[in-house]
């Protein structure tokens, strides 16, 4: 089935064609993409000996040392500028398995067939390449769609690209499919003094309007929108435009890849361990407990993310140690949980990393919790004690340097003594 054309091919050779002279003085976008998709290359603790520079520009990439790299872009001027190939993102070039590392920053928003793009991408790579790419999503130029929207009135025409928001790209990557994937979005703030001055970057950066149905930009219309953009100025009169950059990373399938468990597979029981109508658990026997627990919740994620620079730090890594000695798995299995901490679906990579390191923690202090309270708890295992006598074993218990909500020292209670704590 042909997909039907979103944008002008023709008008888009066209427009980066004329950004190409000036392209470095209207670069930063990209340069910002860039710098994103080198820190997530720089984690990654392998060589790569084959790069495609998917929309290259003006070959601003630089690949990793001792690496040999290939250049695509559909503008012939910016093909000539970095010794590329011309030709469109979305269209075969390339044979299958010739490179391990695709990059692409700046293009993928602006491509017919953005699914189509993604396949090919991922036919080009070997087993276990990596892709990285970014490129501006849903949430960009919020400032001048107001503009334009109050400026038009009761008939707006399209004049800002489709936009893809994070969890389609996501969704993209599967079907695509990519093994690992992942999508986060950062946002990037910039101030104009006026409309003009964005229209002039936008220009410069090759980004302005190549849909295929495009109307032409009345003066009077232009002139409305620039007033409907000053209105929206912060007190020191320039107007703050928002740009939303969205980056994906993605693996080809390979068999060495970490995979998720197969339903059914797991050695322990959590209701076993819960199950304490006769007896009250040892302080080991409880953190194993909450050390399985917090291993499931490791590992349900692990197809998410392999990247390892989320997890890092002493305590980080001595709780996982604590945990491996309690329950027992090997170096391998604690690879494979170092790379859980963001979802396929994030709609702020730092908010993603912190919730993740969070929930660590708190495991963490779990386990601690769990250790502390035992002391305290012996006395009342003949009888299982009651409730008020439970909370009063805080008193004795050194927590003070753990911070937990009621909640989870009512489940800790719970867990050594089987008596429920309301």
């Amino acid at each position: 089935m042909t997909v039907p054309d979103i944008f002008d091919r023709a008008a888009r050779r066209l427009r980066r064609d004329r950004a190409a002279r000036d392209f470095a003085q209207f670069d930063f976008l990209r340069a910002v993409m860039l710098e994103g998709i080198a820190e997530r290359l720089a984690a990654v603790k392998r060589a790569f000996t084959d790069v495609l520079d998917l929309g290259c520009f003006d070959g601003g990439f630089a690949p990793p040392p001792g690496a040999q790299i290939t250049r695509l872009d559909a503008g012939a001027a910016f093909a000539r500028i970095a010794g590329a190939i011309q030709g469109e993102e979305d269209q075969p070039h390339f044979a299958d398995a010739s490179f391990d590392l695709v990059v692409s920053a700046g293009v993928f928003d602006s491509v017919n067939d953005l699914p189509g793009a993604l396949a090919l991408a991922r036919r080009a790579l070997r087993p276990d390449g990596l892709l990285l790419a970014a490129f501006v999503g849903a949430g960009s130029l919020a400032t001048l769609k107001a503009a334009l929207r109050d400026a038009e009135g009761d008939r707006p025409v399209a004049r800002i690209h489709p936009q893809i928001d994070v969890r389609a790209a996501g969704d993209l990557l599967v079907r695509a499919g990519f093994a690992l994937p992942v999508a986060d979005v950062e946002s990037l703030s910039v101030r104009y003094a006026d409309l003009f001055g964005l229209l002039q970057d936008l220009r410069g950066m090759a980004a302005t309007n190549v849909l295929r149905d495009r109307h032409p930009l009345a003066r009077a219309t232009l002139a409305a929108a620039a007033h409907a953009f000053a209105q929206r100025a912060d007190p020191d009169g320039r107007v703050p435009e928002r740009f939303e950059i969205v980056f994906l990373t993605g693996w080809a399938p390979a068999p060495s890849q970490p995979q998720p468990a197969k339903r059914g597979s797991a050695m322990a029981s959590l209701a076993d361990a819960l199950n304490l109508q006769n007896s009250v658990p040892s302080a080991d026997q409880a953190a194993v407990a909450f050390g399985q627990h917090a291993t499931h919740r490791f590992e349900q994620g692990i197809h998410r993310h392999r990247l390892e620079q989320h997890i890092v730090g002493t305590s980080r890594q001595a709780l996982l140690a604590q945990i491996d000695r309690r329950v027992g798995c090997d170096d391998d299995d604690r690879q494979l949980r170092l790379g859980v901490v963001a979802p396929t679906n994030v709609a702020d990579r730092g908010q993603t990393i912190h919730a993740g390191h969070a929930q660590i923690d708190q495991r963490h202090r779990e386990i601690l919790l769990v250790e502390q309270l035992q002391p305290g708890l012996a006395a009342l295992r003949a009888d299982h004690g009651r409730a008020g006598d439970i909370k009063h074993v805080l008193h004795d218990t050194p927590i003070h340097r753990i911070v937990l909500d009621e909640k989870h020292v009512h489940r800790a209670l719970f867990l050594i003594t089987g008596i429920p704590c309301r």
